[in-house]
């Protein structure tokens, strides 16, 4: 009993410590997934008997390099873009305010809340685009993510030893199935959701440059990482896009294709990608899992939506193991 407490309390603080940490959490929790993302690579070619060091570091190299060769210049431009979209924010709020006054007394409420959702959204946007550049300009955490999981990814049989002892080896021993239950809903939502995301990316930067909308690697990556909540995700790029679309000289006709393709795009996620990729690893109805993401952003904002979906799945895992447990016992 006294063992449970300590657990209790151990994790209570770590959560509190990490809720206080900021950007520091951010950066760890990021650098444990991009370690437990990277683990099955390393344990495939060490079953081929390759030495773990040498695949972890050879990984490691390779990343490195590619940060340096494509990922400064690609980084830039995309850092460079960003900041210009937000700096024409006014801007296409002067033009939707324009806009909104030429639908003339009658159609005066629509032109009120036109002006009124474009300056809370524009404002939102805005806020989260700049807070972004500035975690993103801090090398410093980059840096800390590469490091940190390099080391979780050489000592993995100890930190796995020492959450064995942790938690107790008997306990950890009478949930083997349980924990690979578990594993496996983790692996395969995040694999899955990666995968979606970077072809929405693909599939919107295709849709902008066809129809010539400004920012258009801007508003496939915004799209792309949206597209990690399932099903609707993916509908946040019309924010930028309409934004984006009042920058282009035949603005009806850019934001008609705007819609159009993103409502094609997140189609596609929905009906096919999601299915295929993540739903067959987590099979929770669609209806549960827009619940997990309207309570987990409310709850714990940002990350509470980061996270609601691999903790919604995890909590299906473990209500189907304790009914079947409960069935036995009966």
């Amino acid at each position: 009993m006294k063992r449970k407490h300590f657990i209790i309390a151990a994790l209570f603080f770590l959560a509190l410590l990490l809720y206080r940490a900021g950007a520091l959490a951010v950066a760890t929790i990021i650098s444990v997934l991009f370690a437990y993302l990277l683990d099955p690579v390393v344990e495939t070619l060490e079953k081929k008997k390759v030495n773990r060091k040498i695949t972890v570091f050879a990984i490691y190299t390779a990343i490195l390099l590619l940060f340096v060769t494509v990922g400064v210049k690609g980084g830039a431009y995309i850092f460079s873009q960003t900041q210009d979209f937000v700096k024409e924010i006014p801007l296409y709020m002067e033009k939707s305010k324009a806009i909104a006054d030429k639908l003339g007394e009658e159609y005066s409420w629509l032109g009120e809340t036109v002006k009124n959702l474009d300056a809370y959204f524009a404002s939102s946007l805005q806020k989260f685009l700049k807070s972004a550049i500035r975690i993103v300009s801090q090398a410093v955490y980059l840096f800390l993510v590469y490091i940190f999981s390099l080391f979780i990814l050489l000592n993995r049989d100890r930190v796995v030893r020492s959450a064995r002892q942790f938690i107790g080896e008997k306990r950890a021993d009478d949930y083997t199935d349980l924990l690979g239950e578990i594993d496996g809903v983790l692996r395969g939502f995040f694999r899955g959701r990666l995968l979606v995301c970077v072809l929405v990316f693909i599939l919107t930067l295709i849709g902008t440059y066809i129809i010539r909308i400004k920012h258009p690697i801007f508003i496939a990556i915004f799209t792309g990482v949206s597209s990690f909540i399932p099903y609707y995700g993916a509908l946040a790029g019309l924010l930028p896009g309409l934004l984006a679309s009042l920058g282009t000289p035949n603005i009806l006709k850019s934001a008609i294709s705007l819609v159009i393709l993103i409502v094609a795009v997140n189609s596609i996620e929905s009906n096919l990608l999601t299915p295929f990729l993540t739903a067959r690893h987590i099979k929770i109805h669609p209806a549960i899992i827009i619940f997990s993401v309207i309570a987990g952003g409310a709850l714990f904002g940002f990350w509470g939506i980061f996270f609601s979906l691999p903790v919604a799945g995890i909590i299906k895992v473990l209500y189907t193991y304790s009914m079947v447990h409960a069935e036995k016992e009966g």
